[in-house]
């Protein structure tokens, strides 16, 4: 019986050694694996937009000396975020002393935000919103302007995030255009129509001819 028992000891040994020598000249590897999950609970993630709207983008019209011209847009906020903004001109292309002598009144639900020069508008950071009202003057005295002069502008709404200091830094920012296209129309008179002695003078030529 004991020597039963060392016959297959020696033959389990045996069995042993020859599936380690079959695997390290087979190639053949044996691979072990571990995996862990972790949940975590409570998380959320949302993304949020700016977004300025403008009812209107484009105004054309033609001024004359004295005359003032008007018009007005609504601003709203159509995004998720809070945010101000600032509005301001900037020239596209056009005559500068037309340019120059036009003056603008800009107001903001009835209220007067600015008053002078049309080139150096630029008003100061708000957050309110509601009806902007622009009216444009040009004023008989000033610079030489001529029929059909333009001033080609735009007045640029631009916003960014209510708590950051300046539309440089903020990571979200949105910007509209208001285009503005302006033509001089400068009525040109004759002189005699202009001085009655004159025109009498010269019916009374007209007339002995």
């Amino acid at each position: 019986m004991r020597l039963l028992f060392q016959a297959i000891k020696i033959i389990g040994i045996g069995l042993v050694v020859a599936l380690v020598e079959f695997n390290f000249f087979s190639g053949f590897k044996v691979f072990a694996y571990e995996s862990d999950a972790e949940n975590s609970l409570g998380n959320s993630y949302s993304a949020g937009s700016l977004d300025i709207f403008l009812d209107k983008t484009i105004f054309n019209n033609t001024i004359e000396p004295n005359q003032k011209i008007d018009f007005s847009l609504t601003l709203k906020n159509a995004g998720l975020l809070d945010w101000q903004y600032k509005v301001s001109f900037e020239k596209r292309k056009g005559k500068n002393d037309f340019c120059n002598s036009l003056i603008l009144i800009a107001k903001l639900n009835g209220i007067e935000k600015y008053h002078g020069n049309l080139i150096s508008f630029n008003v100061a950071p708000s957050k309110e919103v509601g009806i902007w009202q622009f009216e444009i003057k040009l004023p008989l005295e000033g610079k030489r302007i001529n029929s059909n002069d333009n001033c080609d502008f735009d007045l640029v709404f631009k916003a960014w995030q209510a708590n950051v200091f300046s539309y440089q830094e903020s990571g979200f920012s949105d910007e509209e255009r208001i285009k503005v296209n302006l033509t001089a129309k400068i009525m040109v008179f004759n002189e005699s129509l202009l001085n009655p002695k004159l025109n009498a003078e010269a019916l009374t030529k007209e007339n002995q001819k």
